[in-house]
């Protein structure tokens, strides 16, 4: 409901689409709908940490990407070449594909964050977390008061070469690039090279200027984000942490911390709660301003 309404809808168009969705009436659809926009979740209520059924296995110069314990991709080193193992996926190819994205960027050596990010004219601003802590109905929200463009809902790719600054079309370029990668898997070859996903993530690139660790636990009843700057030490534990992983090896794991160690100093890393509520979230959007810069 909360996705539906920050892309515009209102409780009527809401209702008619969990009509459809649910096969329930479409008065108590909209009822529903309604209720859910104007009622606050309470601050206490837990966020459950989801475990991840995407796995990757290292058997020398080949990864396996797993999902639910079952190989569904192998990668090789140093071609790059991504063969498909299930042939039986079906259409979930590119579901699966599209989450193992980022993971096959890192094994090129490029960073990825695990997060929703939007930019101005000014610079960056990424919003990171666990799964459910709000990154993209934050960003969304960033994104409706006009100010901010909406970068990515859930992978910012960094500039492997400067990790300051982040590619603003690399999601859309990851997006375009797994389904045309995922068309050629299920074909009769069975494999993709993916030396030529990392050439399509480039284009505009902005200066990350915040990175907001979002508080998954704790809501807010005010009309204003709460935040706490993070030290260093924490910061770079932070990113570190909701970076996607590539290989375990010595060099891909100093580059990695390398990378993220130069985003930890560049950029303000905060630990930030959120209004609860789209209408408070908005109007916190509204009113908020870069406050500290590196």
């Amino acid at each position: 409901v909360w996705w539906r309404a920050l892309h515009g809808q209102g409780p009527a168009d809401i209702g008619k689409a969990l009509s459809k969705a649910f096969g329930i009436p479409i008065e108590i659809a909209t009822r529903d709908a309604t209720s859910c926009l104007r009622t606050p979740i309470p601050s206490a209520t837990p966020i459950r940490d989801r475990s991840n059924p995407y796995d990757m296995q290292w058997h020398g110069e080949r990864v396996l990407l797993t999902f639910g314990g079952r190989a569904l991709f192998a990668w090789t080193r140093p071609t790059g070449r991504l063969d498909l193992i299930d042939t039986a996926v079906g259409p979930a190819l590119e579901t699966h594909l599209w989450a193992f994205v980022p993971n096959i960027l890192a094994l090129h050596g490029h960073p990825v964050l695990h997060a929703s990010a939007v930019a101005d004219g000014q610079g960056l601003l990424a919003f990171s977390g666990r799964s459910g802590a709000g990154k993209t109905t934050t960003a969304l929200a960033f994104s409706k008061t006009g100010r901010w463009r909406l970068v990515c809902e859930d992978k910012l790719l960094l500039d492997a070469e400067d990790p300051r600054y982040a590619w603003t079309d690399g999601e859309e370029s990851m997006r375009t690039w797994t389904a045309t990668a995922s068309k050629t898997l299920a074909g009769p070859n069975g494999h993709v090279d993916t030396t030529g996903l990392q050439e399509g993530c480039r284009g505009p690139r902005s200066r990350v200027l915040e990175v907001h660790a979002l508080d998954a636990g704790r809501r807010l009843e005010t009309v204003s984000f709460e935040y706490q700057t993070l030290a260093y030490a924490r910061s770079l534990a932070f990113l570190i942490e909701q970076g996607f992983r590539g290989t375990a090896d010595r060099g891909h794991m100093m580059a990695r911390l390398r990378a993220f160690g130069a985003l930890a100093q560049s950029a303000t890393c905060l630990e930030t709660s959120v209004p609860l509520g789209v209408e408070k979230l908005r109007e916190a959007a509204e009113r908020y301003r870069v406050k500290v810069t590196s």
